[in-house]
């Protein structure tokens, strides 16, 4: 029986540390499914999930744990969720306290992962006031539609306008 876990690292990075890893996963019987990487100087962040035999979890585990100067965190995964697409908007309202809480509202009641969000907002001396505006780049399950979900944005104020890019 398959077990999904997900990895949770972060600490000082060393050339070839992800690829050991990697090889080391492999080896147990294990694949990583997906992951996500940053760096910051000589710092680095990940979550990896992956797939290995449930006898090989501790093993692997172990093997995380005794990288030096990295902090592996770990917790059971899910399997593949339903299908979905990446899905790019922007948004554009008057600035009004309380706009981001409830875009995240509306995207969590439609089941809508938040991958990437840049908000700003920007003073114009013509009108006297604040704009807000957003590029959102969401995870949509495929059976909403891109322009429902804008128009169910829209429905958050009178003057907000949602483009799917």
């Amino acid at each position: 029986m398959s077990a999904i876990l997900v990895a949770s690292l972060m600490g000082n990075n060393r050339p070839g540390l992800l690829k050991d890893l990697a090889a080391k996963t492999h080896e147990l019987g294990g694949k990583w499914l997906t992951s996500k990487v940053n760096h910051l100087d000589d710092q680095i962040s990940a979550l990896i999930k992956v797939e290995l035999p449930q006898p090989q979890v501790q093993p692997l585990k172990d093997i995380f744990n005794n990288e030096p100067a990295i902090c592996a965190v770990f917790s059971e995964g899910e399997p593949t969720p339903p299908p979905s697409s990446i899905v790019e908007m922007v948004v554009d309202s008057s600035d009004r306290a309380g706009i981001v809480n409830e875009i995240t509202q509306v995207l969590d009641s439609e089941s809508i992962e938040l991958v990437d969000m840049d908000c700003q907002r920007i003073g114009v001396a013509e009108l006297g006031r604040s704009v807000f505006t957003a590029r959102l780049m969401l995870k949509v399950p495929n059976s909403l539609k891109s322009e429902e979900l804008a128009e169910e944005l829209e429905g958050i104020a009178d003057d907000m306008v949602v483009t799917v890019v």
